[in-house]
């Protein structure tokens, strides 16, 4: 914050007129976020939680993938070799609208109506 002084009131407005960012305002602002910091081993708190649920993925993928393997290896061999082939077909698109409501009677002959018809 910048200094704002007034010079020609006084009183208690002045007062609340003035703002000021002292040496030891900013020392005690310092000192709190080291505190904070101080707290998660001067670490972000966030930064730690988002890194374990990164964690916790990643391990999810991992057991994925073990047990993928484990699959293909239980099949005969003719099979494993076809199962370790990527898939390269496409999905269906997928066109339907979802909704949380039932339909509405008569919409599509209602949009197709001209203004002022009602």
């Amino acid at each position: 914050m910048s200094r704002i002084a007034i010079s020609w009131l006084s009183g208690p407005l002045a007062v609340s007129c003035r703002s000021f960012k002292t040496k030891t305002s900013v020392a005690q602002e310092a000192a709190a976020k080291k505190a904070a910091a101080s707290v998660a081993g001067g670490r972000d708190p966030y930064g730690l939680f988002k890194q374990a649920i990164n964690h916790r993925i990643n391990g999810h993928f991992t057991k994925m993938i073990a047990m993928r393997e484990a699959a293909v290896a239980a099949l005969p061999e003719a099979l494993q070799q076809e199962a370790r082939l990527p898939d390269m077909t496409l999905l269906p698109i997928q066109r339907r609208i979802f909704t949380e409501t039932a339909p509405i009677p008569d919409f599509q002959a209602k949009l197709l109506r001209p203004a002022g018809q009602e």
